[in-house]
């Protein structure tokens, strides 16, 4: 239930973006590989703040790129101070946030079933 509401959620958004013909950059482009991709590439941006957010189970998995064969760069757990700091939606039915843990110190990507995001609307494309 949970699931759907938030992929009916995120496709609202998803076509409220398109509706006003601002698509993010990452939209529609290839999936960067895990070999030509450095953890510097996921810089947020200058003038976006990060959003708090919070891990929905244990364990979740962060990755190097926002696709589900990429590295794992480490764990997150419920316990964890973390933040979002971009969405990738590179299927109206997949989405990723980029997110900082606090508590390890990694930075990556994570999909999105797996976060709780304060403002997801607030939230710059990656």
């Amino acid at each position: 239930m949970l699931r759907a509401r938030t992929r009916a959620l995120a496709l609202a958004a998803f076509t409220a973006v398109l509706a006003f013909g601002a698509v993010p950059a990452s939209a529609g482009t290839a999936v960067p590989s895990a070999e030509n991709t450095s953890v510097a590439s996921t810089a947020t941006p200058m003038a976006q703040a990060d959003v708090p957010a919070s891990f929905r189970e244990d364990g979740v998995r962060i990755r190097r790129s926002y696709d589900s064969t990429s590295e794992v760069l480490g764990l997150g757990y419920r316990n964890h101070s973390v933040s979002a700091f971009c969405g990738v939606y590179p299927d109206p039915m997949v989405g990723y946030y980029g997110v900082q843990n606090h508590t390890t110190g990694v930075r990556g990507y994570v999909f999105w079933d797996y976060m709780y995001v304060e403002n997801p609307s607030a939230l710059p494309g990656c």
